[in-house]
């Protein structure tokens, strides 16, 4: 059996072409970051875009034979976020003695996988056979496994997933007969045009490995923390830094490596910056979640209006008065979101083995 797991990480360089605007001429210039030290990443310059491009999910929306038939169409903000989500909480499988492909996602909450068989239409939700507390999504059906292949084809963005996918499609088509042909890699189009904070995906990547946190510093204070483990994808996380930090160097918003079990290097994106955390929080308050990250990212976004907002306000306008009820509350909010925050923090590469085998 050939398992295509979490931590089964072919690592690649990708060449990142930054667009620089300048001035009234709207001259393009390219900078080109062809190879990035561990140690020490360059820093991507200031730029402004005026060109957009968009995942590319027309397969799909121009065959709809190939879609269940209670299903009339998919939207554009569904797949976006459908393949955010799998990037960091999906597996490849494959089983070559069984000729038999699968596409699995291992969650605690049965709730949102029956949710995402519906909007799909298809896959079925199993108990997992280690663990209990966990159930798995999972496509073995091939006319199904087809329909995911053109989902993701040309709309990943990660280095391992695109190698994972790429051995998941060679299989398919060996044991098909088909010759399904892959596309461009979607990766350098997303970096080129800024569309971390255009499209849903991002909320999907965080719904699956992100983590929203407090450090309490006081009955009416915190310090606000936003995570993002990744293991091999510094090339990733510097954008997503250069995303949200528009360019812009921080201390309180760095990239953290870390010790992995199997030798590999495993990146943390850590932010503390708060005009860091203000754009992270526009960006996620006009998406749709769909798992229980939702309530975390509600807690934190109430906590960070009233500390950061209603406080701040009314020190600068000299009515603040203690309140133990609002201390209280800010209390309350910060132990829920804290209980289990960290150890439910998701490196996707670490939990792999966690996953089950498709029998």
């Amino acid at each position: 059996m050939l398992l295509l797991k979490k931590n089964s990480v072919i690592s690649i360089k990708i060449d990142i072409f930054y667009f620089i605007i300048r001035g009234s001429s709207e001259t393009i210039r390219r900078t080109l970051f062809s190879s990035l030290a561990p140690n020490s990443p360059p820093k991507p310059p200031t730029i402004t875009m005026t060109k957009e491009h968009a995942f590319d999910f027309s397969y799909i929306t121009e065959n709809r034979e190939l879609l269940p038939q209670h299903i009339k169409k998919y939207s554009q903000e569904f797949l976006e976020w459908f393949v955010g989500f799998s990037e960091g909480d999906g597996c490849f499988h494959v089983s070559v003695p069984y000729k038999r492909l699968s596409f699995v996602i291992t969650q605690k909450d049965p709730t949102f996988l029956y949710n995402l068989r519906t909007s799909l239409g298809f896959g079925s939700v199993l108990n997992d056979n280690k663990n209990p507390e966990i159930k798995r999504y999972s496509v073995t059906h091939r006319s199904q496994i087809k329909i995911l292949i053109h989902i993701f084809n040309g709309n990943l963005i990660l280095n391992k997933t695109n190698q994972r996918f790429q051995l998941w499609v060679e299989h398919y088509n060996k044991l098909t007969g088909e010759q399904i042909q892959l596309k461009e890699s979607f990766t350098k189009t997303f970096f080129e045009n800024l569309l971390l904070l255009k499209s849903s995906w991002f909320v999907g990547f965080i719904e699956a490995d992100g983590c929203f946190n407090v450090e309490r510093r006081g009955l009416e204070t915190c310090s606000f923390r936003f995570l993002l483990d990744q293991k091999d994808e510094l090339v990733f996380l510097e954008h997503v830094k250069f995303c949200l930090g528009k360019g812009q160097g921080s201390l309180c918003s760095t990239l953290k490596r870390k010790t992995s079990t199997d030798g590999g290097a495993c990146w943390r994106y850590e932010v503390r910056d708060l005009p860091v955390i203000e754009r992270l929080i526009k960006y996620l308050s006009g998406k749709t979640f769909r798992t229980k990250k939702h309530i975390a990212f509600i807690r934190w976004n109430k906590l960070y209006n009233l500390i950061r907002v209603v406080i701040v306000r009314e020190k600068e306008k000299g009515t603040y008065i203690f309140s133990v009820k609002r201390a209280e509350r800010i209390k309350r909010l910060a132990s829920e979101l804290n209980k289990g925050g960290l150890e439910n923090l998701v490196d996707s590469d670490e939990e792999g083995e966690d996953i089950v085998p498709a029998p």
